[in-house]
């Protein structure tokens, strides 16, 4: 997971040349030449909760942690060639046990 803390500058980077091009991205998004999204990743600590534990049997492996990435955050690492382990299984927003800690969140713009 260390690599994915550069996603935040690849994102930046890009976000200045979008601004650079198109001015400010608000207004691009309002005109329809960009599109924003939210890019979230959280961890799970497998010993912090009887959630985190029930979480952890349906994937059915011994982990220390476990990360969730959202849709975007998936795309925008592949995007920048930030490696990731497998994805181990799916789970919905609703399906994530509490408490959970936050690695990311920021928005992401691309061009539509």
């Amino acid at each position: 997971m260390f690599r994915v803390m550069a996603l935040s500058d690849h994102v930046l980077r890009r976000m200045a040349e979008l601004h650079q091009q198109l001015g400010a991205l608000q207004d691009a998004v309002a005109q329809g030449q960009v599109v924003r999204e939210l890019v979230e990743i959280y961890f799970v600590i497998p010993f912090e909760r009887d959630a985190a534990q029930e979480l952890l049997g349906r994937l059915n492996q011994d982990y220390f942690a476990v990360y969730l990435l959202n849709d975007s955050a998936l795309r925008v690492c592949q995007q920048y060639g930030i490696p990731l382990p497998p994805v181990a299984a799916e789970i919905t927003r609703a399906g994530i046990p509490a408490p959970i800690g936050t690695v990311m969140q920021f928005p992401s713009f691309e061009l539509a």
